[in-house]
Parts: structure tokens; sequence; C-alpha cells
């Protein structure tokens, strides 16, 4: 997924240039992973399905910290994810399901807005 391990043993994702320059000649793939990484957290879900799954897993890699969570962490972490608006809930079944693990059925979080 592009992710890797750094000091002090944490997982991030790779910078948009250092992408650039893993894909090279693949436009469909840098598009798909520039539409994940310029992708900030007040911005909505991306287009694509591929691109949910993507950002799905790398948010996922991002609240576990390692490469093989156990399946209490996987689940605590389903969890959290479920509050995220911009995590699509098919995408987190299929990374559930990938996972081996059943993902909690939580009520997404829905913020108010007031009306002026």
């Amino acid at each position: 997924m592009g992710e890797r391990l750094e000091e002090p043993r944490r997982f991030v994702l790779p910078t948009l240039a250092r992408v650039r320059t893993l894909v090279g000649e693949s436009p469909e793939l840098g598009e798909l992973l520039s539409d994940v990484l310029l992708a900030g957290r007040d911005s909505g879900p991306p287009s694509g399905c591929a691109a949910r799954a993507l950002l799905c897993a790398a948010a996922f890699v991002d609240q576990v910290q390692c490469a093989e969570p156990a399946v209490a962490e996987s689940v605590r972490a389903l969890g959290r994810l479920r509050q995220d608006p911009r995590l699509s809930p098919e995408a987190l079944e299929a990374l559930a399901a990938g996972l081996g693990v059943e993902a909690p059925r939580q009520a997404r979080r829905v913020e108010a807005t007031a009306s002026a």
C-alpha cells in the first residue's frame, strides 16, 4: 500500500512526490494515490471505489500502527473508523471481511448544522 515504517516505529504515508517517482508512467495509479494522499481530513470521500478502499486501508493502518494487529485491536480500530465521514461503510465492511473480523455496527456520527 505504500506505507512504510519509520522511526520512531510509526507508519506514515509517503509524500506525493515519492509516490510519483514510484508509479512513474502509470497515470491511473498516480491519480488514484493522489486522490488519497491529497485528501485532507475536511474533504469528502473520494469518488472512485478503489480510492475509497485505499483511503479506508490507509486509515486503518494509521489507527493500528502495526502490520499484523490483534483481532481485538482490529475491531476497536474499525469501530473508531466508522466515525470518519470520509470512509464508506461498504469499504469498512470489505476491510473487515479481508481481516476476518466482524466490524462493530455503530451509528455514524451526524453533525448538526445550525441554519441562520
